[in-house]
């Protein structure tokens, strides 16, 4: 660890009182109660201005706050990222400043990865479609009834959408026209006959 990464986290761990309490007021932060988290980065100002501008980043440039959880990853294409949450959202943010380019409601928790190809978003909802966007504007140019669970990233290849979705006894591999969601085939993956 750079020496003015570890005088940073120092402060940080003593303005705080341990790293413990780090990781609390990181949480809070991204629950939308930043308040502890900044006080902090204020008071140790110097130390982490530093880290902060240190080759390989250190601190964030900028921070989004959505209704629910965040637990895949964000994908990252022309300067926009693309990430799904626990809120039901899709969400376009500006790669450099954060801000808010567009959203699409799903009604229910998103755990699919984005895929971004050829100006289009694709991704999956626990409420058992597959959606595709217009990466540009979030406007909807398809979704795909599953009728089951789509927590996996759609692949696109030769002109299809495969993805798998998750039903309460099989797993189905779906084939989709990525142009316009028309099914192209459906695959048993797994079937349980009782046992495992």
């Amino acid at each position: 660890m750079p020496p003015d990464f570890r005088e940073a986290a120092a402060c940080l761990f003593e303005e705080l009182g341990g790293p413990e309490k780090l990781a609390e007021a990181m949480q809070e932060a991204s629950l939308g109660e930043p308040e502890t988290l900044v006080s902090a980065l204020e008071a140790c100002g110097e130390e982490t201005s530093r880290s902060a501008t240190a080759p390989g980043g250190g601190l964030p440039i900028w921070t989004f706050t959505t209704v629910g959880w965040v637990l895949t990853e964000p994908v990252v294409v022309d300067g926009v990222v693309y990430v799904g949450s626990y809120d039901g959202n899709l969400y376009a943010l500006a790669a450099d400043t954060g801000e808010q380019l567009w959203s699409f409601a799903t009604d229910d928790v998103i755990r699919s990865v984005p895929s971004v190809v050829d100006g289009r978003v694709y991704f999956g909802s626990n409420h058992n479609h597959v959606y595709a966007l217009d990466a540009a504007t979030g406007a909807e140019l398809w979704r795909y009834d599953t009728r089951s669970w789509v927590q996996y990233s759609p692949v696109l290849g030769n002109g299809m959408a495969y993805f798998p979705a998750r039903g309460e006894s099989d797993r189905t591999v779906h084939a989709v026209e990525a142009a316009t969601g028309e099914p192209g085939w459906l695959g048993l993956e797994h079937e349980r006959r009782g046992g495992l």
